[in-house]
């Protein structure tokens, strides 16, 4: 009946993926009523907005985010709406803030920022630095490739490093796959729809 910072989180991130931004958004309303002082919400509503089409709006939720706490969690979230908005160069501002743990989100968004830019050099370095954790034998980092292969247009990639990620039950699966839209241009795509379909876990 009154729901914690992480009970709004994870219910806005589930209706989010299901993409009911109808019910995302009155849950966001609910926290700010009940829960003024909870910081995790401007992040939840930018992402709302951001999907709703609505960039103006989901920055500036982005950017109270950061104000109030100046965190990597904060900062990849500002980044990532920046890179999608295309303004590069205030993604790669933020993203470089949010490297902390060299997060394998942040790195792929990194390496797609500078890939837009024109810069291949920078931007495999951090595809090489993706794929060095990865042959080093950390997790979770499928997503993250493929999302660069996306951004590059190399689709048969793209879905490999996503099927490998469903097989080894990534963290962010059903969320990245349903939401982010470096993957838009793979929604018509057979085997992407039967991923999201059917993400056996």
């Amino acid at each position: 009946e009154v729901p914690t910072n992480y009970c709004i989180c994870t219910a806005v991130s589930t209706f989010i993926a299901f993409g009911d931004l109808d019910r995302a958004t009155e849950i966001v309303k609910l926290s700010k009523k009940i829960d003024p002082s909870n910081v995790f919400v401007y992040g939840d509503e930018g992402i709302v907005l951001l999907l709703q089409d609505k960039p103006e709006p989901a920055i500036y939720s982005f950017k109270q985010a950061v104000e109030y706490l100046d965190i990597s969690a904060f900062n990849y979230n500002l980044g990532w709406a920046y890179y999608h908005l295309a303004e590069y160069e205030n993604a790669l501002l933020y993203l470089n803030k949010a490297t902390a743990g060299e997060h394998g989100y942040v790195l792929a968004f990194l390496s797609n920022s500078y890939f837009k830019m024109g810069d291949i050099k920078m931007s495999d370095q951090y595809r090489e630095m993706l794929i060095k954790k990865q042959s080093s034998g950390r997790a979770n980092l499928n997503i993250p490739l493929a999302m660069i292969f996306a951004a590059r247009g190399k689709t048969e990639e793209a879905l490999l490093f996503l099927e490998k990620a469903h097989k080894e039950r990534d963290f962010g699966y059903a969320w990245y796959l349903n939401v982010d839209p470096v993957f838009d241009k793979l929604r018509t795509n057979n085997i992407f729809i039967d991923l999201i379909r059917n993400p056996g876990f």
